[in-house]
Protein backbone atom coordinates (compact mmCIF):
# COMPACT_ATOMS: atom_id res chain seq x y z
CA UNK A 1 0.00 0.00 0.00
CA UNK A 2 1.38 3.38 -0.97
CA UNK A 3 1.74 5.99 1.73
CA UNK A 4 0.23 9.35 0.95
CA UNK A 5 1.96 12.06 2.87
CA UNK A 6 1.72 15.82 2.49
CA UNK A 7 4.92 17.79 3.06
CA UNK A 8 4.84 21.55 3.32
CA UNK A 9 8.19 23.20 2.59
CA UNK A 10 8.54 26.83 3.49
CA UNK A 11 11.69 28.88 3.11
CA UNK A 12 12.05 31.20 6.10
CA UNK A 13 14.13 34.33 6.36
CA UNK A 14 16.57 34.34 9.27
CA UNK A 15 19.02 37.07 10.13
CA UNK A 16 22.40 35.61 11.13
CA UNK A 17 24.44 37.61 13.60
CA UNK A 18 27.98 36.85 14.73
CA UNK A 19 28.98 38.12 18.15
CA UNK A 20 32.67 38.08 18.94
CA UNK A 21 33.66 36.27 22.14
CA UNK A 22 37.38 35.92 21.55
CA UNK A 23 39.41 33.56 19.42
CA UNK A 24 38.07 30.37 21.02
CA UNK A 25 34.33 31.10 21.03
CA UNK A 26 31.71 32.83 18.91
CA UNK A 27 27.95 32.93 18.63
CA UNK A 28 25.74 32.56 15.58
CA UNK A 29 22.20 33.66 16.42
CA UNK A 30 18.83 33.53 14.67
CA UNK A 31 16.89 36.38 16.28
CA UNK A 32 13.78 36.09 14.11
CA UNK A 33 13.08 32.61 15.42
CA UNK A 34 13.92 32.50 19.13
CA UNK A 35 12.89 28.88 19.76
CA UNK A 36 15.43 26.39 21.04
CA UNK A 37 17.93 24.68 18.73
CA UNK A 38 16.91 21.08 19.42
CA UNK A 39 19.48 19.18 17.37
CA UNK A 40 22.79 19.92 15.63
CA UNK A 41 24.98 17.82 13.32
CA UNK A 42 28.30 18.40 11.57
CA UNK A 43 28.86 17.56 7.92
CA UNK A 44 31.97 15.45 7.23
CA UNK A 45 33.75 18.53 5.85
CA UNK A 46 33.62 20.16 9.31
CA UNK A 47 32.49 23.42 7.72
CA UNK A 48 28.75 22.92 7.48
CA UNK A 49 26.34 22.35 10.35
CA UNK A 50 22.68 21.35 10.22
CA UNK A 51 20.43 22.56 13.02
CA UNK A 52 16.81 21.84 13.93
CA UNK A 53 14.83 24.84 15.13
CA UNK A 54 11.17 25.86 15.05
CA UNK A 55 10.16 22.82 12.93
CA UNK A 56 12.84 23.76 10.40
CA UNK A 57 16.19 22.36 9.32
CA UNK A 58 18.82 25.07 8.89
CA UNK A 59 22.11 24.67 7.04
CA UNK A 60 24.97 26.89 8.24
CA UNK A 61 28.46 27.62 7.01
CA UNK A 62 30.06 28.07 10.43
CA UNK A 63 33.41 29.19 9.01
CA UNK A 64 31.82 32.28 7.48
CA UNK A 65 28.87 32.44 9.94
CA UNK A 66 26.41 32.24 7.06
CA UNK A 67 22.96 30.70 6.84
CA UNK A 68 22.84 28.86 3.51
CA UNK A 69 19.42 27.21 3.56
CA UNK A 70 16.34 26.64 5.69
CA UNK A 71 13.24 24.52 5.21
CA UNK A 72 10.26 23.92 7.44
CA UNK A 73 9.17 20.30 7.61
CA UNK A 74 5.45 20.10 8.34
CA UNK A 75 3.48 16.98 7.53
CA UNK A 76 -0.06 18.28 7.25
CA UNK A 77 -2.96 19.12 9.52
CA UNK A 78 -2.81 18.03 13.14
CA UNK A 79 -5.43 17.04 15.67
CA UNK A 80 -5.27 17.33 19.44
CA UNK A 81 -4.28 13.65 19.64
CA UNK A 82 -1.27 13.89 17.30
CA UNK A 83 2.38 14.03 18.31
CA UNK A 84 4.31 17.25 17.74
CA UNK A 85 4.87 18.00 14.08
CA UNK A 86 7.97 19.27 12.29
CA UNK A 87 11.64 18.31 12.30
CA UNK A 88 13.06 16.74 15.48
CA UNK A 89 16.39 15.15 14.55
CA UNK A 90 18.97 15.44 11.79
CA UNK A 91 22.19 13.76 10.66
CA UNK A 92 24.44 13.86 7.58
CA UNK A 93 25.26 10.78 5.58
CA UNK A 94 28.98 9.83 5.74
CA UNK A 95 29.61 11.38 2.31
CA UNK A 96 28.11 14.69 3.40
CA UNK A 97 25.71 14.79 0.46
CA UNK A 98 22.34 14.34 2.14
CA UNK A 99 20.60 14.94 5.43
CA UNK A 100 18.33 12.43 7.11
CA UNK A 101 15.56 14.29 8.93
CA UNK A 102 13.31 12.69 11.56
CA UNK A 103 9.99 14.37 12.23
CA UNK A 104 6.96 14.39 14.43
CA UNK A 105 4.06 12.17 13.43
CA UNK A 106 6.50 9.48 12.31
CA UNK A 107 8.07 10.78 9.12
CA UNK A 108 11.70 10.32 8.06
CA UNK A 109 13.06 12.19 5.04
CA UNK A 110 16.20 12.44 2.94
CA UNK A 111 17.09 15.95 1.81
CA UNK A 112 20.00 17.39 -0.17
CA UNK A 113 20.36 20.88 1.35
CA UNK A 114 23.14 21.95 -0.98
CA UNK A 115 21.05 21.47 -4.12
CA UNK A 116 17.82 22.28 -2.28
CA UNK A 117 16.17 19.16 -3.61
CA UNK A 118 12.64 18.07 -2.75
CA UNK A 119 12.82 15.91 0.40
CA UNK A 120 12.23 12.21 -0.18
CA UNK A 121 9.98 10.37 2.27
CA UNK A 122 11.79 7.22 3.43
CA UNK A 123 9.52 5.85 6.11
CA UNK A 124 6.32 6.61 7.99
CA UNK A 125 6.12 5.35 11.57
CA UNK A 126 3.05 5.48 13.79
CA UNK A 127 4.56 7.88 16.33
CA UNK A 128 7.15 10.67 16.43
CA UNK A 129 10.66 9.76 15.31
CA UNK A 130 12.84 11.52 17.87
CA UNK A 131 16.27 10.74 16.43
CA UNK A 132 18.10 9.38 13.42
CA UNK A 133 21.68 8.15 12.99
CA UNK A 134 23.86 6.62 10.26
CA UNK A 135 26.29 3.78 10.78
CA UNK A 136 29.90 4.77 10.12
CA UNK A 137 29.99 3.00 6.73
CA UNK A 138 26.66 4.55 5.70
CA UNK A 139 24.94 1.24 4.95
CA UNK A 140 22.42 1.50 7.80
CA UNK A 141 20.30 4.13 9.46
CA UNK A 142 18.65 3.82 12.86
CA UNK A 143 15.41 5.64 13.67
CA UNK A 144 14.45 6.07 17.30
CA UNK A 145 10.69 6.30 17.79
CA UNK A 146 8.19 6.13 20.62
CA UNK A 147 7.23 2.79 19.07
CA UNK A 148 10.75 1.34 18.99
CA UNK A 149 13.94 1.36 16.97
CA UNK A 150 13.94 0.70 13.23
CA UNK A 151 16.99 -0.22 11.16
CA UNK A 152 16.90 1.04 7.59
CA UNK A 153 18.92 -0.58 4.79
CA UNK A 154 20.22 2.42 2.84
CA UNK A 155 20.96 0.51 -0.38
CA UNK A 156 17.74 -1.47 -0.54
CA UNK A 157 15.68 1.40 0.94
CA UNK A 158 13.64 -0.73 3.28
CA UNK A 159 13.38 -1.58 6.96
CA UNK A 160 15.77 -4.42 7.74
CA UNK A 161 15.11 -4.81 11.46
CA UNK A 162 12.70 -3.62 14.16
CA UNK A 163 13.76 -3.56 17.82
CA UNK A 164 11.32 -3.63 20.69
CA UNK A 165 12.12 -0.50 22.69
CA UNK A 166 9.84 2.23 24.04
CA UNK A 167 10.10 5.98 24.32
CA UNK A 168 13.42 6.15 22.45
CA UNK A 169 15.18 9.55 22.62
CA UNK A 170 18.62 8.67 21.22
CA UNK A 171 20.50 6.00 19.27
CA UNK A 172 24.15 5.35 18.51
CA UNK A 173 26.04 2.76 16.44
CA UNK A 174 29.18 1.09 17.70
CA UNK A 175 32.27 1.94 15.58
CA UNK A 176 32.17 -1.44 13.81
CA UNK A 177 28.43 -1.12 13.14
CA UNK A 178 27.64 -4.45 14.82
CA UNK A 179 25.97 -3.04 17.92
CA UNK A 180 23.42 -0.31 18.55
CA UNK A 181 22.75 1.57 21.76
CA UNK A 182 19.32 3.07 22.37
CA UNK A 183 18.29 5.39 25.16
CA UNK A 184 14.88 6.35 26.45
CA UNK A 185 13.17 4.47 29.22
CA UNK A 186 16.49 3.06 30.33
CA UNK A 187 19.38 2.13 28.06
CA UNK A 188 19.66 -0.97 25.90
CA UNK A 189 22.44 -2.52 23.83
CA UNK A 190 21.47 -4.49 20.73
CA UNK A 191 23.32 -7.05 18.66
CA UNK A 192 22.27 -6.23 15.11
CA UNK A 193 23.33 -9.59 13.67
CA UNK A 194 20.72 -11.44 15.73
CA UNK A 195 18.33 -8.53 16.34
CA UNK A 196 18.31 -9.09 20.09
CA UNK A 197 19.00 -7.05 23.19
CA UNK A 198 22.24 -8.28 24.75
CA UNK A 199 22.51 -5.87 27.68
CA UNK A 200 20.62 -3.24 29.62
CA UNK A 201 23.15 -0.57 30.58
CA UNK A 202 20.67 1.71 32.35
CA UNK A 203 17.61 0.80 34.40
CA UNK A 204 14.12 1.48 32.92
CA UNK A 205 13.44 4.07 35.65
CA UNK A 206 16.25 6.22 34.24
CA UNK A 207 15.45 8.44 31.25
CA UNK A 208 18.45 8.31 28.93
CA UNK A 209 18.70 11.23 26.50
CA UNK A 210 22.20 10.85 25.00
CA UNK A 211 24.57 8.00 24.13
CA UNK A 212 28.06 7.71 22.62
CA UNK A 213 30.57 4.92 22.03
CA UNK A 214 34.31 5.42 22.39
CA UNK A 215 36.12 5.09 19.03
CA UNK A 216 37.60 1.71 20.05
CA UNK A 217 34.16 0.46 21.11
CA UNK A 218 35.24 -0.53 24.62
CA UNK A 219 33.16 2.10 26.40
CA UNK A 220 29.57 3.26 26.04
CA UNK A 221 28.59 6.53 27.68
CA UNK A 222 25.00 7.45 28.41
CA UNK A 223 23.60 10.68 29.84
CA UNK A 224 20.31 10.97 31.71
CA UNK A 225 17.83 13.58 32.87
CA UNK A 226 19.34 13.60 36.37
CA UNK A 227 22.70 14.83 35.10
CA UNK A 228 24.56 11.52 35.40
CA UNK A 229 26.87 10.04 32.76
CA UNK A 230 27.23 6.29 33.08
CA UNK A 231 30.42 4.70 31.72
CA UNK A 232 29.63 1.17 30.56
CA UNK A 233 32.41 -1.33 29.83
CA UNK A 234 31.21 -3.18 26.74
CA UNK A 235 33.61 -6.10 27.28
CA UNK A 236 32.75 -6.91 30.89
CA UNK A 237 29.19 -5.52 30.60
CA UNK A 238 29.61 -3.64 33.87
CA UNK A 239 29.44 -0.01 35.00
CA UNK A 240 32.98 1.39 35.00
CA UNK A 241 32.09 4.72 36.59
CA UNK A 242 29.63 7.58 36.95
CA UNK A 243 30.28 11.22 36.05
CA UNK A 244 28.07 13.96 37.46
CA UNK A 245 26.93 16.96 35.42
CA UNK A 246 24.91 19.94 36.64
CA UNK A 247 21.71 19.06 34.76
CA UNK A 248 20.20 16.87 32.03
CA UNK A 249 23.00 15.61 29.77
CA UNK A 250 22.05 16.70 26.26
CA UNK A 251 25.19 15.60 24.42
CA UNK A 252 28.21 13.31 24.78
CA UNK A 253 31.24 12.71 22.55
CA UNK A 254 34.37 10.60 23.13
CA UNK A 255 37.54 11.89 21.46
CA UNK A 256 39.89 9.77 19.34
CA UNK A 257 42.25 9.19 22.27
CA UNK A 258 39.49 6.99 23.80
CA UNK A 259 40.20 8.69 27.11
CA UNK A 260 38.64 12.16 26.88
CA UNK A 261 34.91 12.84 26.72
CA UNK A 262 33.02 16.07 26.06
CA UNK A 263 29.56 16.60 27.54
CA UNK A 264 26.85 19.28 27.41
CA UNK A 265 23.98 19.88 29.80
CA UNK A 266 20.89 22.01 30.29
CA UNK A 267 22.74 24.10 32.86
CA UNK A 268 24.69 25.60 29.97
CA UNK A 269 27.96 23.83 30.77
CA UNK A 270 30.35 22.12 28.36
CA UNK A 271 32.66 19.76 30.28
CA UNK A 272 35.76 17.74 29.45
CA UNK A 273 36.29 14.47 31.35
CA UNK A 274 39.17 12.06 31.84
CA UNK A 275 37.54 8.65 31.56
CA UNK A 276 40.42 6.87 33.30
CA UNK A 277 40.52 9.01 36.44
CA UNK A 278 36.77 9.80 36.21
CA UNK A 279 37.59 13.47 36.82
CA UNK A 280 36.51 16.68 35.15
CA UNK A 281 39.49 18.35 33.50
CA UNK A 282 37.83 21.51 32.24
CA UNK A 283 34.55 23.31 31.65
CA UNK A 284 32.99 26.36 30.05
CA UNK A 285 29.71 27.58 31.52
CA UNK A 286 26.97 29.78 30.02
CA UNK A 287 24.35 29.57 32.71
CA UNK A 288 22.03 32.09 31.07
CA UNK A 289 21.54 29.61 28.17
CA UNK A 290 20.57 25.96 28.26
CA UNK A 291 22.44 23.67 25.88
CA UNK A 292 19.82 21.62 24.03
CA UNK A 293 22.19 19.74 21.72
CA UNK A 294 25.89 19.37 20.92
CA UNK A 295 28.10 18.11 18.10
CA UNK A 296 31.87 17.82 17.65
CA UNK A 297 33.54 18.34 14.29
CA UNK A 298 35.21 15.36 12.55
CA UNK A 299 38.68 16.81 13.19
CA UNK A 300 37.72 17.20 16.88
CA UNK A 301 38.75 20.85 16.97
CA UNK A 302 35.33 22.49 17.14
CA UNK A 303 32.16 22.08 19.20
CA UNK A 304 28.79 23.41 18.10
CA UNK A 305 26.07 23.86 20.72
CA UNK A 306 22.40 24.34 19.96
CA UNK A 307 21.04 26.50 22.74
CA UNK A 308 17.87 28.11 24.02
CA UNK A 309 16.44 31.19 22.31
CA UNK A 310 17.80 30.19 18.90
CA UNK A 311 21.50 30.49 19.61
CA UNK A 312 24.15 28.45 17.81
CA UNK A 313 27.44 28.64 19.71
CA UNK A 314 30.81 27.62 18.26
CA UNK A 315 33.54 26.69 20.77
CA UNK A 316 37.09 25.44 20.27
CA UNK A 317 37.71 22.03 21.86
CA UNK A 318 41.05 23.27 23.19
CA UNK A 319 39.19 25.88 25.25
CA UNK A 320 37.23 23.20 27.09
CA UNK A 321 40.11 20.85 27.79
CA UNK A 322 41.20 23.05 30.67
CA UNK A 323 44.36 21.98 32.39
CA UNK A 324 45.52 19.95 29.38
CA UNK A 325 45.22 22.98 27.08
CA UNK A 326 46.28 25.53 29.68
CA UNK A 327 43.52 27.96 28.74
CA UNK A 328 42.73 30.40 31.53
CA UNK A 329 39.14 31.04 30.42
CA UNK A 330 37.86 27.65 31.53
CA UNK A 331 36.96 26.39 34.96
CA UNK A 332 39.68 24.00 36.04
CA UNK A 333 38.56 20.48 36.86
CA UNK A 334 38.21 19.53 40.49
Amino acid sequence: MKLRHCLSIVVIGICVVQISRGSDERIVAAPKHGSDVECVAFAPDGKHVAAVQHNAVLLYDIVNSELLRSKVFLTGKMTMHDDADGALGVTFDPKGVQLAVSCGRGAVYLWDPFRDSTPLLLKKCKRSVECVQYSRDGTLMAFGSRDGVFLWDVRQRKTSLSLDATGVHCVGFSPDGKMLASGGEGGQLWDLAIGKRVARFRAPIETVVSVAFSPDGTRLLSGDQNGSICIWDTKTETVAGILKCADTVTGIYVLADNRTAISADWHGTICAWDLLSKRKIGAISHRHRTVQSMAVSPDERTIVCGESYGTLRVIEVSAVLGSRAGNGKVEAGK
